[in-house]
């Protein structure tokens, strides 16, 4: 198995240059990642169409997916929005997890309720300001645990150990996509 594969689809205008990837760290055929999704998407196995590709034909299972019997053969999101996407190639199955909120929670607020991060189309990234206390923090969706990210700034990875960074407050760019990066990773600027 290929260590990422890509969701080119409608969220982005089709460019598998520019796709959201998945990763499959322990190169096992289990890809997991962050995509926007609106109307049809397929996997490729590349930046380019003339990668292997994976369509709703190479699934079984589907959770939070519409499939159709399209020409393109392409998978449909149930829902429009951020994503948090489990692919399976060995047990054909395919999970899209709807995520209606994301945010920062620490030692800086108790770690009771989340500071919200909004959508930035432009960037492909969540932005907002957060003050925090010198001491841990993390990312989280929804306002629960089952799904948080923590690690370090420039590789965070889902269930990581708490982030810490200097007292203050800091303008907060989180990259979720890994169309820019291989990596999952925010850029923390104090203001």
């Amino acid at each position: 198995y290929v260590e990422y594969i890509y969701v080119p689809g409608n969220h982005q205008s089709w460019s598998p240059a520019t796709a959201p990837a998945l990763h499959s760290p322990d190169l096992d055929g289990i890809y997991t990642g962050f995509s926007m999704l609106d109307g049809g998407f397929k996997f490729v196995q590349g930046r380019d169409w003339s990668s292997a590709q994976y369509n709703f034909a190479d699934f079984t299972t589907f959770d939070g997916i519409k499939t159709t019997t399209d020409g393109d053969k392409n998978l449909y999101s149930a829902a429009n929005g951020l994503h948090y996407i489990t692919v399976d190639v060995t047990k054909q199955s395919i999970t899209a997890k709807l995520l209606n909120t994301v945010g920062v929670i620490g030692n800086f607020n108790g770690w009771a309720a989340d500071v919200p991060l909004t959508y930035n189309a432009t960037d492909d990234s969540y932005d907002g300001d957060v003050t925090l206390d010198g001491d841990g923090f993390k990312f989280r969706f929804d306002g629960k645990w089952d799904l948080d990210l923590g690690g370090s700034v420039d590789n965070l990875v889902v269930k990581g150990s708490n982030l810490k960074l200097p007292a203050g407050t800091y303008a907060v760019k989180l990259y979720l996509s890994r169309s820019k990066s291989d990596k999952i990773y925010c850029t923390m600027t104090k203001k």
